[in-house]
């Protein structure tokens, strides 16, 4: 268990790393692009593990968040194509 100091710096950290490394969910036009943002989401859960022990619940809200906006751009290709 971790305390809630190292929580708060892992919590400051992950944000951080997020506002640097990935591009927001909002704006991702392509399910690769998604995809690779979730890519890098899971490493950078890998290391929040295994730097502090703690992954913050941000984390878990982002990956959803990024999983709705694929299943937005998959359903968005799909009634495109249908239309055709």
């Amino acid at each position: 268990m971790t305390n809630k100091y190292t929580q708060l710096k892992a919590e400051w950290e992950f944000k951080k790393a997020v506002k640097n490394r990935l591009t927001p969910p909002k704006n991702c036009k392509s399910t690769f692009q998604i995809s690779k943002c979730m890519e890098d989401l899971h490493f950078l859960i890998s290391e929040m593990r295994m730097k502090y022990d703690f992954v913050p619940q941000s984390a878990s809200q982002l990956f959803e968040k990024y999983s709705s906006q694929h299943e937005r751009l998959i359903y968005e290709k799909f009634i495109k194509e249908k239309a055709i």
